[in-house]
Parts: structure tokens; C-alpha cells; sequence
């Protein structure tokens, strides 16, 4: 955990001398690497989860009918995915994919502010049943090998991060090793 955080704050430190040593108008590579850094990697997952929490505070909530296997028991009530409802309403059109982390798409598009709980919870108990599978040394192990699967709930939905995020073969591919470890 040291480490990581020792890594974003060079990050910030890197970006805050990028734009001090530009007047706060940084130009290109400079501006690509703030772009980068900065805006994608923190400032737009914050951003799109407000947009997401002020379209479902004044439309229907999806019931987690927006992942695949739960809109065959409860309809959908948009035409499009979420993502794309987003972008279309943010004033973009219908090629805009305005997506967001868990906390916007299983959070509150699913349920509200309550459908946060409800994914907090739902991620709380994965993840503790992921560690119980886990011998204890290879933990530093694993927790490497989900560093993709972590960085892409930033933008997406748990399920669809299971489903096609790779969520699933890692659990499987974890739950394998540590059986062989146990062996």
C-alpha cells in the first residue's frame, strides 16, 4: 500500500509541476500528459458518477436490468445501455459512451443512493469469499494479478467486469493456484 500511494502522489506532484511550470496552461505534451494523468485516470470517473447519481435522482432506476443475465427476469427500461443514455442526455448524440464506475452503474443507476449499499455489499462479500480462497502467501500474488480487473470498475459495471473484465477466469485462475499451493 506504501508503494501505490507513493506512486499517485509522484503522479500529482508530477502533474502539479507540469502546470505550475506552464502557467496552469499546459500545451502539448505537457497538456496530453495532465490529460492523461489527471483528467482520465481521476477527474472523469468523479465526474460521470455525479452525472449518473443527477439522471437516476429524476428517471427509473434499473433494477440491475442493465447486466445480461438479470434483464431476463426484469425489463430494461431504456432503449440503449446506459452509457450511451448518458452520453445522448449529457448532450453528446447516440455514439457518445458515457460510462462510469460500479458505484454509478450498479450503484445508483441500479437502485439510487441505496443501490450504492447494495453494490458495497455485493463487492464486500466477493471479495472477502475471493480471500478466504486464497493461501495467505499467495496474496501479494493475487492482488497483483487483479490490478486490471480493479482499474476497469472505474469504468464499469461489476457484473460486466465479471462477465467480460476477465472477473470470473480470475477468480477461477486464483482459486486454482492457491488449491495447488494447498496440494
Amino acid at each position: 500500500i506504501n508503494f501505490i500511494l507513493a506512486i499517485l502522489v509522484a503522479l500529482l506532484i508530477l502533474v502539479l509541476l507540469v502546470l505550475v511550470s506552464t502557467s496552469f496552461e499546459p500545451q502539448g505534451i505537457a497538456l496530453t500528459l495532465v490529460a492523461i494523468i489527471f483528467m482520465r485516470s481521476f477527474a472523469i470517473q468523479g465526474a460521470m458518477t455525479g452525472v449518473y447519481l443527477d439522471f437516476f435522482s429524476d428517471n427509473p432506476v434499473t433494477w440491475y436490468s442493465h447486466a445480461n443475465i438479470i434483464n431476463k427476469l426484469i425489463t430494461y427500461p431504456y432503449d440503449a445501455p446506459l452509457g450511451f443514455i448518458i452520453g445522448n442526455t449529457m448532450g453528446g448524440n447516440w455514439n457518445f459512451n458515457a460510462n462510469a464506475s460500479f458505484w454509478a452503474t450498479d450503484g445508483f443507476a441500479a437502485l439510487g443512493v441505496f443501490g450504492v449499499f447494495v453494490i458495497a455489499f455485493i463487492i464486500a462479500v466477493f471479495l472477502l469469499f475471493t480471500k478466504l480462497l486464497i493461501a495467505q502467501k499467495l496474496t501479494p500474488i493475487a492482488a497483483t494479478a487483479s490490478i486490471p480487473f480493479i482499474m476497469a470498475l472505474g469504468n464499469g459495471s461489476f457484473f460486466t467486469n465479471l462477465i467480460t473484465g476477465g472477473g470470473i477466469v480470475l477468480f477461477l485462475l486464483i482459486r486454482l493456484v492457491s488449491r495447488l499451493e494447498k496440494s
